[in-house]
């Protein structure tokens, strides 16, 4: 079955980076929304990429297979993601549940040390905004604030913004002009880009 632990694979490692200068940990950051978002939270959990990424931006983000099963409008997408052609029955077993899970980026959730930037669309069908929440959730539960001297609060390694009736794109002008500047201006401040 393919995962996207494997579809990862392919990806350059930060052991690459001799042999492709093009990849610069300083610069690199990810961007991906629904399947995108599922190997960009991949990637940002993965021991032999996450080097190679200052960021990540996770737009209505797939995290956890088996809780997007039952919530979602194309359950048998997770079932193709968490086990390829494989056939199956209703209802999933225990055991077919927790092979879900382990094929779910929120199953290695403790290696992500980049921050992130989660986009979510409250009325989401297609991947619920639970997924997103969990997301964030998992990471701050795992990865206190910074401490930033003079600060009042300490600051946030991970963000999200979420948009009150907004669905699976987020295509609302209004909504979808301000999740893409957002986005954009989140990962120029956390690569240091100077704004001109």
């Amino acid at each position: 079955a393919g995962t996207g632990r494997e579809a990862t694979a392919a990806f350059p490692t930060a052991a690459d980076s001799e042999q492709f200068p093009i990849l610069d940990p300083a610069r690199g950051a990810l961007f991906g929304g629904s399947h995108g978002g599922f190997l960009t939270a991949w990637l940002l959990a993965s021991p032999k990429h996450k080097a190679l990424f200052r960021a990540g931006v996770l737009w209505n983000p797939v995290v956890d297979l088996p809780a997007m099963l039952a919530a979602t409008d194309i359950p048998e997408w997770c079932i193709a993601e968490g086990f390829g052609g494989a056939s199956f029955e209703w209802p999933l077993t225990p055991a077919q549940h927790a092979t879900l899970y382990a094929r779910s980026p929120i199953s290695s959730v403790d290696e992500v040390t980049a921050p992130t930037l989660t986009l979510i669309g409250a009325a989401d069908m297609r991947v619920p905004p639970s997924q997103g929440r969990e997301w964030l959730a998992a990471l701050e539960s795992r990865q206190p604030r910074p401490k930033v001297p003079g600060a009042a609060e300490p600051a946030t390694l991970h963000d999200a913004l979420e948009y009150e009736g907004e669905g699976h794109a987020i295509a609302g002008a209004e909504a979808n002009a301000h999740a893409v500047q957002s986005a954009v201006a989140w990962l120029l401040a956390k690569l240091e880009v100077p704004m001109q």
